[in-house]
């Protein structure tokens, strides 16, 4: 049985299918009705409307709860509750009428706009995690490379120098009292690009390598550098985009992308103004008191039943390890394929993200020995508080531990279903992150047995179609290839969609681990998403026998 051939049918009767809808009855319906359809790419919806089968995720969730208090709708743990209650009547049956509740207006303040201003609690951590000293040490770096025949070095230079003036972020540095400092227009910030000369691709792909290792070994503070290598005939470019992440989440490094792609192609545009600044949003966004108090409970409570993270076999000690070097694993899923499994998905009330978090996890307790584990998972915390609050760049980045227990008894499905409702909960609690989470665990257990050095990182829902068909035409293309790392972390299993597709990276310090287990634990990840089209069953997986031997030791 073809299982992607059978659920991409099923995608699309799921989609075509004409759905009897009942009419909305109540205020609260109507009220919440409302916010679907400023959330949702619907026209009509009803009693039976299921969030996400209409294509709603955890962040458009998130969402959501933002807008129901800025509406006068309230209730008890409501991303948990919309996960297990999808259904349109079903959760407005949960929700009740109240007094709007008042959010924070962001205003720009450009008196202070140079002032220095704290660094957020992840920036905080990237930036001391680069101290001499500390055991896994390296740069907060993302390589991007792009490979075509047509490059113009004065436009790109043009280009890149208009959103270098367009964002204050790319001209931001960090200063000696932990806070960061936007810069005005200078000539320490004109982007100059050296071109280098090479025989052939090999040579070029090994000068990119050597550039990556000595940029990333730096204490570096610019949020961005460039480098391009001419081979061959002269007509060929390798072209290599190092990108800060202590300046810049994954969500403004595609919104800077776009940002080039559009204006390189087309000059004569003019972008639209942004009347907001990340020193804006950072310094006038307040939890809510009781909010944090609550998540603090929340997660002293859980501190003890949290597990470690995966037992994964070592042949080096990380608190030995001066300096991380990382290495990258890739694949990406065609359309046909990645469009068989958001159907299972939808079919099933599920996130694509779930579903592959679900099978990552199974594959972090696979090889640490059928352990439960904790992994961090990152969230692009943007609030929309503000129209031009999408369109800033800066790091908005977050984490929140989620915890994973195998079950063989349970079947794909319901183990994502079970991640997902944990997820749910995390989000409620999000208040205070993974951060604050390890730091009071490690008064329990000791620092190194609070760690969760593994993550998972998807952008899945919000650059979908940020860059879809954006690089064509005289500009290069995206390439494999590129690189991400840091500081203490092990491995990173990032993701995102592109032109439909999937693409899946891990980046992780391959001295930590056995020869070949990276690979076969990678190899055993794409062998699992392949199975999520049929996910009434439960994964269908062995471990290597090479591993097996590993573990018995």
């Amino acid at each position: 049985v073809d299982r992607k051939q059978l659920a991409a049918q099923l995608f699309l009767q799921l989609t075509h299918q004409e759905h009897v809808l009942s009419r909305l009855t109540t205020e609260v319906e109507s009220k919440l009705a409302e916010l679907w359809y400023q959330l949702l790419p619907v026209n009509e919806l009803g009693k039976e409307s299921n969030f996400f089968e209409l294509g709603g995720d955890s962040l458009l969730a998130t969402q959501l709860v933002t807008l129901l208090g800025q509406h006068g709708l309230s209730g008890k743990q409501p991303l948990r509750t919309l996960f297990i209650h999808p259904t349109l009547a079903d959760f407005a049956s949960t929700l009740s009428l109240g007094e709007t509740e008042q959010l924070a207006v962001l205003v720009h303040q450009d008196e202070q706009r140079f002032e220095p201003f704290p660094l957020t609690e992840v920036q905080s951590a990237y930036w001391l995690g680069q101290t001499p000293g500390m055991p896994l040490t390296c740069g907060t770096h993302y390589l991007l490379e792009l490979q075509g025949e047509k490059l113009d070095i004065d436009k790109l230079t043009w280009t890149w120098q208009q959103l270098v003036n367009r964002h204050d972020m790319l001209r931001a540095t960090i200063t000696n009292d932990n806070c960061q400092r936007v810069h005005e227009y200078s000539q320490k910030f004109k982007i100059n690009i050296d071109i280098q000369q090479y025989l052939h691709l090999a040579q070029a792909q090994i000068a990119i390598q050597t550039w990556w290792q000595q940029s990333n070994s730096e204490h570096l503070q610019q949020a961005l550098s460039i480098k391009v290598c001419q081979y061959g005939n002269g007509d060929n470019y390798r072209l290599a985009i190092l990108f800060n992440y202590i300046m810049l989440d994954g969500y403004s490094i595609m919104l800077l992308l776009k940002e080039f792609a559009t204006l390189y192609q087309k000059q004569e545009l003019s972008l639209p103004d942004i009347s907001l600044t990340f020193r804006d949003y950072v310094t006038q966004i307040k939890s809510n008191e009781q909010t944090i108090k609550d998540a603090e409970s929340y997660w002293q409570q859980r501190l003890l039943d949290l597990p470690p993270t995966a037992q994964l076999p070592m042949v080096k000690e990380p608190t030995t390890m001066s300096h991380s070097l990382f290495t990258r694993r890739s694949h990406n899923f065609k359309a046909e394929q990645w469009f068989a499994i958001k159907a299972a998905a939808k079919q099933h009330g599920l996130t694509p993200s779930i579903l592959i978090l679900t099978a990552y996890a199974e594959v972090l307790s696979q090889f640490g020995g059928g352990q439960s584990h904790t992994l961090n998972l990152t969230l692009f915390d943007r609030q929309n508080l503000h129209p031009d609050v999408a369109h800033i760049v800066g790091d908005f980045t977050s984490l929140v531990p989620v915890a994973f227990s195998p079950d063989t008894s349970l079947s794909t499905v319901e183990h994502a279903k079970k991640l997902q409702i944990q997820l749910a909960e995390a989000l409620e609690h999000r208040a205070v992150s993974s951060i604050w989470v390890q730091r009071e665990k490690a008064k329990l257990v000791g620092r190194s047995a609070a760690a969760l050095p593994i993550v998972f990182t998807s952008t899945l829902g919000m650059t979908d179609d940020l860059l879809a068909n954006t690089f064509s035409g005289e500009l290069p293309s995206f390439t494999p290839g590129g690189l991400s790392a840091t500081p203490q972390v092990w491995l990173d299993h990032q993701m995102y969609e592109l032109n439909g597709e999937l693409f899946i990276s891990w980046d992780a310090v391959e001295d930590l681990f056995p020869e070949s287990m990276l690979d076969n634990m990678f190899a055993q990840l794409i062998n699992l998403i392949d199975q999520l089209v049929d996910v009434n069953k439960p994964f269908i997986c062995q471990l290597p026998e090479s591993q097996q031997q590993v573990r018995s030791k």
